[in-house]
């Protein structure tokens, strides 16, 4: 009796340059997916500021119904709230750091968790022209030279990707828009 052997010639297993083609398109992928979805947070982070933004003109807007006129919680546009140096870090609100948190309490702005973005808030009376010098936007926004009403404007900074480029959010009580520049930085 013959040995019986068994042909293989028609089965074929892959190659190694066929196997290494397909991880490195594999691998292609998941690059160009984690840029994707790193890209998608960093926006995500963004909105923090569009929507802290709103609700500090709403604590704003509280503040002025009991007393007639909106609350000026910071020394200037540019001194920040909860840390002044502003970073790529979250912060925990309602610290000590940051530019008069004793005022930032008093305002009473409620939030949920630590922030990435730092915040400012001034305030003025009526024939008052608004602080657009220390407006921190390329764009600045135009406000009235002497508003009849008390008015607001708020400015967040926060540079969420660590690259040195800041993203802004402004509000003021001028128009109900969040202003947004460098959104995704």
């Amino acid at each position: 009796m013959g040995s019986r052997r068994r042909v293989f010639r028609n089965s074929r297993a892959f190659t190694l340059v066929e196997l290494m083609a397909v991880v490195s398109i594999v691998a292609i992928l998941a690059v160009i997916a984690i840029v994707g979805f790193r890209k998608y947070l960093d926006y995500a982070h963004s909105a923090e500021a569009v929507n802290m933004v709103g609700a500090i003109k709403s604590a704003e807007e509280a503040y002025r119904a009991e007393t007639l006129s909106y609350y000026n919680v910071s020394t200037n546009l540019k001194a920040y709230y909860p840390r002044t140096a502003v970073d790529d870090k979250k912060m925990a609100w309602g610290g000590a750091a940051g530019d008069n948190p004793d005022g930032w309490r008093r305002l009473n702005v409620t939030v949920d968790g630590p922030v990435m973005y730092g915040y400012a808030v001034v305030a003025g009376a009526p024939g008052v022209a608004p602080p657009s010098g220390d407006l921190e936007v390329t764009s600045k926004p135009t406000f009235p030279a002497a508003p009849a009403e008390p008015w607001y404007v708020i400015q967040a900074k926060g540079d969420i990707n660590a690259d040195g480029k800041y993203g802004y959010a402004l509000g003021s009580s001028f128009t109900p828009d969040v202003y947004r520049e460098n959104e995704g930085d």
